[in-house]
């Protein structure tokens, strides 16, 4: 596998996960909407090789998971954001 094949599987992994998060509040499902069309469309940049470069940076996962303290318990949630995003600084 070459590196878009790999962060495509991540982020279907984490297209997974989140489909298996209770929403709480409207707020929150609202968000949770946006953050996924968000991984989609990366999904989709990866698996047609247009993902950017990082040049060092983040994807932005993280900052935007970090807006909802909410989610803040679903360990595997951030796991996963996490590889996510140290793969992307590191491998692109």
């Amino acid at each position: 596998m070459d590196k878009y094949e790999i962060i495509a599987k991540k982020l279907k992994t984490i297209l997974g996960i989140l489909s298996t998060i209770e929403k709480r509040s409207s707020e929150t499902e609202d968000f949770l909407k946006q953050y996924i069309d968000y991984i989609k469309v990366l999904k989709k940049k990866a698996e047609d090789k247009t993902l950017e470069p990082s040049n060092g940076g983040l994807i932005g996962l993280m900052r935007w998971l970090s807006d909802y303290y909410e989610l803040e318990q679903h360990e595997d949630l951030w796991n996963m954001i996490t590889d996510i995003e140290n793969y992307y600084s590191k491998q692109f």
